[in-house]
């Protein structure tokens, strides 16, 4: 936008010096070569004009950057956010790791099955993880943080978790969720079929 914007305002200066010089050319075609009170109205008018649409344009230059600074220090906000979350479900992640390890991701949806009928506190904690990805996902989705970033510090780890919790989010759908986690499923299908990432990736 600000580019377009300082497009207009450099436009605005260039033409009234080019009305400037036009009418000081035709005020010297009429009259003697001294300078008279219209010229020098004319010229102090347009220099006040040039000056007026500079001073706009770095008005409008400075509002922008101050509103790309607010939206880079939110997105940063939103990020280290998600990252201290990542970082707290690390003895979770563990577990989930091994299950999958040990029988692949129908090990880790029977796990999550089991833990579920007996209601433990086990599951409310597996849950967390699920409950990462989904809230990244639509965090992404509501535009709160971009999906560059997300792609770039969490993508890996986004396509690899969907991999391994998608037979017990089926499981769960089947039941009766139909929507359940569809914002995660998403985010992970967007970012397989992106290869624009970059940056350090979480695992």
């Amino acid at each position: 936008m600000w580019p377009i914007l300082a497009t207009l305002g450099w436009g605005l200066a260039v033409t009234f010096g080019v009305i400037a010089a036009i009418q000081r050319v035709e005020l010297r075609d009429h009259h003697p070569p001294d300078p008279n009170s219209a010229e020098i109205v004319t010229a102090a008018a347009t220099a006040v004009l040039a000056v007026a649409a500079l001073i706009a344009l770095a008005q409008v230059y400075a509002a922008l950057a101050q509103v790309r600074e607010a939206r880079l220090n939110k997105n940063e906000q939103k990020r280290s956010e998600f990252s201290g979350r990542w970082d707290a479900l690390r003895p979770v992640r563990r577990k989930v790791r091994i299950w999958v390890k040990a029988g692949g991701s129908e090990e880790l949806r029977d796990k999550a099955l089991d833990l579920r009928g007996s209601n433990s506190r086990e599951y409310a904690e597996l849950m967390t993880l699920l409950d990462f990805f989904e809230d990244l996902a639509i965090s992404v989705d509501n535009h709160e943080i971009p999906f560059r970033i997300v792609d770039a510090f969490f993508g890996e780890a986004v396509t690899k978790y969907w991999h391994d919790w998608e037979p017990y989010v089926d499981k769960v759908r089947r039941e009766g969720s139909p929507k359940a986690n569809r914002f995660f499923e998403g985010l992970a299908k967007q970012i397989k079929n992106d290869d624009d990432g970059n940056g350090e990736r979480a695992t």
